[in-house]
């Protein structure tokens, strides 16, 4: 699978972050989708089925916790790969999310190339696009 023909749907309420994780998607030529909260993201996954979803974990409303916990539920999305972002305590995130389904796990501040090569692992795809 190409990069190109790969949906990533990030979810970031920070605008500038979002930004940020759009650029390093599409420099490497991934196809971008983004939502502002867990909610939309929720969604835009069911009307839009992504590949992977990134998501921040710390939102209002519907954080990346909850949204995992929603996508694993449903029959539909349970197989997206998800990832989560944090720049909280990376234990606690981990112990929380793996009990909810979560694949993968990027700590802040994200480095392109750490986040790249584990988006290729989850797809898998292996080392490089």
């Amino acid at each position: 699978m190409s990069a190109s023909t790969v949906r990533i749907l990030i979810v970031e309420d920070d605008e500038l972050q979002r930004e940020l994780l759009r650029s390093i998607l599409e420099l490497a030529e991934y196809e971008v989708l983004e939502a502002e909260d867990g909610t939309m993201a929720l969604e835009m996954a069911r009307s839009e089925r992504p590949d992977l979803i990134v998501t921040d974990n710390y939102m209002p409303g519907l954080d990346g916790l909850g949204l995992i916990e929603a996508v694993r539920k449903d029959p539909e999305l349970r197989r997206i790969p998800v990832v989560l972002l944090t720049a909280g305590d990376e234990d606690a995130a981990r112990k929380r999310g793996r009990t909810r389904g979560l694949d993968h796990f990027v700590q802040k501040p994200v480095i392109a190339d750490d986040l790249l090569g584990l988006l290729r692992s989850a797809l898998g795809s292996g080392p490089g696009p």
